[in-house]
């Protein structure tokens, strides 16, 4: 059964790999544009009258504001959402799965769902309750696998983690997250989602 340092361990690399979706997402906020009334003051007298106001991203370079980091819990939840993915193949019902996944990633990252801008995204739960639904999901899946012959049982495993990352992959670009970015951070979240049942990846 997945323990406690496992699981944190893998929320903790999908926050990795989900974090350049997250940025996508939900892009740093930058500092409002010059007010058009002061576009005739100089530059040098408005950062001499305003040092760090409303003038100050005139010094920065484009795209140098930090995006926030995304936390253990939000990897968790991206975990918890993902790992759906292999319960739903497991029952049959991952086209269900996939159809959701347009809302249930965004909010998972706090983010509005454009397909359904009605839906205020949930509250970041605590680690503690993230991590906790990780490891009752892991449990859980690993007491279907087990049912699975031991000939055969990680090698369906891992073509199905396989079909839930391309999914998962898919859903992303739906998103409009550019191809490459949605193939990396499918691939680290399906890392992050084998370590849980003591796969890794090669390569």
């Amino acid at each position: 059964m997945p323990t406690d340092h496992a699981c944190h361990a893998a929320a903790q690399e999908a926050a990795r790999g989900i974090t350049p979706v997250r940025v996508v997402l939900a892009p740093a906020r930058r500092p409002p544009a010059p007010r058009p009334q002061d576009e005739d003051v100089p530059i040098v007298i408005r950062q001499y009258l305003d040092p760090g106001g409303i003038y100050a991203h005139e010094r920065e370079a484009p795209g140098s504001a930090a995006p926030e980091p995304t936390s253990t819990a939000m990897g968790g939840i991206v975990l918890v959402t993902f790992l759906d993915g292999l319960r739903a193949d497991l029952t049959g019902v991952i086209a269900e799965w996939y159809a959701d996944l347009l809302v249930r990633i965004p909010h998972a990252l706090s983010v509005p769902a454009t397909m359904a801008p009605e839906l205020e995204p949930p509250g970041e739960p605590s680690e503690w309750a993230a991590l906790s639904e990780l490891k009752k999901l892991g449990e859980e899946l690993l007491t279907v696998i087990a049912r699975v012959p031991p000939s055969d049982r990680m090698n369906q495993l891992s073509w199905r983690l396989s079909l839930v990352e391309d999914s998962f992959s898919g859903a992303l670009r739906r998103l409009d997250v550019p191809v490459e970015v949605s193939v990396d951070s499918a691939a680290e979240v399906a890392s992050a989602a084998g370590s849980l049942f003591g796969m890794q990846r090669i390569g």
